[in-house]
């Protein structure tokens, strides 16, 4: 439900459902699952669809180190998050710089 409310541009309303999703997917499989990632990543993508970089880059940066224990670096999901992060970084500052204003 909350892809479609992205796709009609109703994206409070998606973020609402995000953030209802990450809550479940931390209670059902705990803080560091490799789900628990995906859930973050895609709250991180509805904060973006929102214009709130600094808040996505935050879910990120929790995303990458949970995909990077369970997986590994390399692993494609690891690869797409650090995209992520460098394209909200650029949102939020105008560059790729390792750290956001505070």
């Amino acid at each position: 439900m909350a892809v479609t409310y992205t796709e009609l541009g109703r994206y409070s309303e998606a973020l609402r459902l995000e953030e209802r999703a990450l809550a479940i997917a931390e209670a059902a499989f705990g803080p560091d699952h490799p789900s628990t990632a995906v859930a973050l990543g895609n709250t991180a993508a509805t904060y973006g669809d929102l214009d709130r970089h600094a808040d996505a880059v935050v879910l990120l940066e929790r995303a990458l180190v949970i995909t990077e224990t369970a997986l590994g670096a390399d692993h494609p999901n690891a690869v797409w998050i650090r995209r992520s992060i460098a394209a909200a970084r650029r949102a939020v500052t105008g560059s790729d710089v390792s750290e956001l204003p505070a």
